[in-house]
């Protein structure tokens, strides 16, 4: 099979080009993809001869999107509709990657058949988004994940084990519960996915946890002598509890700690 990945620069998409050596990469030097107009020519192009799609591509800064809306629905949601119409036309598997934002947090531990209930703009975009998908490509499957941490990533799970490797002081909050993602494990889990039925999954890390428990087992797997610190995050439009639960894929997860130290060595080497 021959793939493309869509988002290739991002924490996922460098996890994807060490799993898949011989797929197509996409980045803004291809085609920018907030400019739509024209964009069905440049994907006859891109997509000659592929057979399977995956759109890791996406606006994901939470409180930038509440401000920059128009920004974030042409990304999350224009770009995923149209390659869904491609992907659907040209007979090409889409695999489109989604979030825990998709649900408002409030109860927690979400299986893939609850409607979502997003609080901010840019789960609003996803969720709208993985309709679009669903709806305008049979072959499609929706991939819904949670903090995607490893290398390239700008999330506080990607910064933190590197900052307690030089003792910086960290900045974290126990305001939500989590379960974390290694990019790696989710990029190796994605190819899997194409074996199963077209659908919504989770997939996510192991351990349920907030972002301060996370911080104090990874700073005592790294000895690290880091100085903690709390702070209270905007949390209006974050879920409080977005654990996603898999019942509709039997795999094995990682514990958290192993892939910190798959990363951090990854990183390292």
């Amino acid at each position: 099979m021959r793939f493309a990945v869509f988002g290739s620069t991002g924490t996922l998409g460098t996890a994807l080009r060490k799993v898949l050596k011989d797929a197509k990469f996409h980045t803004r030097k291809d085609w920018d993809v907030e400019n739509l107009k024209g964009i069905e020519s440049f994907l006859e192009s891109f997509l000659d001869g592929v057979d399977v799609v995956i759109n890791a591509l996406a606006y994901t800064d939470v409180s930038k999107a509440e401000v920059e809306r128009e920004r974030a629905y042409r990304i999350n949601v224009g770009f995923p509709k149209i390659l869904a119409n491609f992907c659907e036309k040209n007979g090409i598997v889409l695999i489109h990657i989604s979030t825990d934002y998709v649900f408002d947090g409030k109860v927690g531990f979400y299986t893939e058949d609850e409607k979502p209930n997003p609080i901010s703009w840019y789960g609003k975009t996803k969720a709208i988004s993985e309709e679009e998908v669903l709806g305008k490509c049979a072959n499609s499957y929706v991939i819904r994940t949670s903090w995607v941490f490893g290398e390239n990533g700008k999330n506080f799970f990607s910064k933190m084990p590197l900052k307690l490797l030089r003792n910086e002081e960290i900045y974290t909050h126990d305001e939500q519960i989590v379960c974390p993602t290694s990019a790696l494990f989710l990029a190796e889990m994605i190819i899997k996915i194409l074996d199963l039925p077209r659908g919504i999954y989770h997939i996510t890390g192991k351990t349920p946890l907030t972002p301060l428990e996370g911080t104090i087992m990874v700073r005592d797997i790294l000895n690290s002598s880091s100085p903690i610190r709390t702070f209270k995050p905007e949390m209006g439009i974050r879920p409080k509890v977005s654990v996603l639960l898999d019942t509709k894929i039997n795999y094995e997860k990682p514990s958290f700690t192993d892939e910190v130290l798959r990363f951090v060595k990854t990183s390292l080497s």
